[in-house]
């Protein structure tokens, strides 16, 4: 009985393998040089916290061995930098973050995430002096715990602030005192994160393209409406640029879900990299001195999803998945990241056999490795 088993295990592996497709065939190019990171984001699909501190110290060399760079954090705190309520570094840090300090080996690249609140109108000075502090705390304890930036969630799922004037009562200021506002408000936050974290990486979900009309809508792909001139997105992401120190990397983190094809991939990076910025757009939010230096201190990013989105025929499988990553991976600057939910990487036996073979074919074909 052993010898039979010995004999038909392997070729119910190579089945199972062969029902994956060809995930290690070479892609149209070389491997990159200088290939960029890929970031997990990986979103709860259970009662437990996956992305959390608890579950992540409980299973350090389970997720250590998965083929990524790093992962995404997501703590309480991240849901209430934006609140206009006060955080505090004893709880951000000591009770969060310094019990994940020089526990990462293979995770060089562990971002902490921040999602996006409505703490009050852009002129209300107290509440916005309060957030600026909030993010400084954060900033300190990511850097602090060994992390190399943070992850802004720029999407409103609470509440709303970005929309002038629908999101205001009663504005009593225009379209472009609420632009400069924001991007005050922008360069605050970023002063605040530098003055504690200098090196930080800053990688921003929605870049300011969904601010400026004139961008194609090959570029957005569904993912939002067309580029609207009153969405302050832009203008806080300038703000972000205003305030970024000499050792600082922005990121415009393209949460576009619908690329597939190498042409898609160039086509927004070009326009995010060099279009936007250009003196032909003549951008209303993109001020003559960023677009001087936009090229050089904006990094472009993409994320990838495991599902179909924003419609059924953005169809995503694992086959999908492998050509869609390598393209994600040769087209960045620095950073890929991947937004995966239903399935969970985080949890054991979980995720699907084909899935990882996607993202290891896709790693390969750049040059990254495969690593566990």
């Amino acid at each position: 009985m052993m010898l039979v088993l010995l004999s038909f295990e392997p070729l119910v592996w190579e089945r199972d393998q062969l029902s994956c497709g060809n995930m290690n065939a070479a892609g149209d190019a070389s491997p990159r040089s200088d290939p960029p990171y890929l970031i997990l984001l990986q979103r709860r699909t259970s009662t437990v916290h996956t992305n959390r501190t608890p579950y992540i110290l409980e299973h350090i060399e389970y997720i250590e061995s998965l083929p990524f760079d790093g992962m995404v954090v997501n703590i309480a705190p991240s849901w209430e930098v934006m609140t206009g309520h006060p955080i505090t570094y004893e709880d951000t840090y000591g009770h969060w973050l310094a019990p994940l300090k020089g526990k990462f080996t293979h995770f060089t690249q562990n971002f902490v995430e921040v999602m996006i609140d409505d703490p009050g109108d852009v002129f209300d000075d107290a509440a916005w002096n309060v957030t600026a502090e909030n993010w400084g705390i954060m900033a300190r304890a990511a850097r602090e715990a060994g992390f190399v930036g943070i992850f802004f969630d720029d999407e409103e799922y609470k509440g709303r602030w970005l929309d002038y004037p629908e999101d205001y009562a009663n504005p009593v200021h225009t379209l472009e005192e609420y632009r400069a506002q924001t991007r005050l408000r922008g360069s605050q936050i970023m002063q605040s994160v530098v003055a504690e974290f200098p090196e930080v990486v800053f990688l921003v979900y929605h870049g300011p393209y969904l601010s400026e009309p004139k961008t194609p809508r090959d570029v957005i792909a569904g993912q939002a409406g067309d580029g609207d001139p009153s969405n302050l997105t832009g203008a806080l992401f300038t703000g972000f640029l205003a305030g970024l120190g000499p050792q600082a990397q922005l990121i415009d983190g393209g949460e576009v879900y619908a690329y597939r094809t190498a042409e898609d991939f160039a086509r927004s990076y070009d326009w995010r990299k060099y279009g936007l910025p250009s003196e032909e757009t003549n951008s209303a939010f993109i001020s003559d001195p960023d677009r001087a230096i936009w090229s050089d201190r904006v990094g472009i990013s993409y994320g990838v999803y495991n599902l179909p989105f924003p419609t059924q025929q953005n169809t995503m499988t694992p086959l999908i998945m492998r050509s869609t990553l390598e393209q994600a991976l040769r087209h960045s600057d620095r950073y890929v990241w991947l937004y995966t939910y239903q399935h969970n990487w985080l949890i054991p036996g979980e995720m699907p056999r084909c899935w990882r073979k996607a993202v290891e074919g896709a790693r390969n074909a750049v040059g990254l490795g495969v690593r566990g």
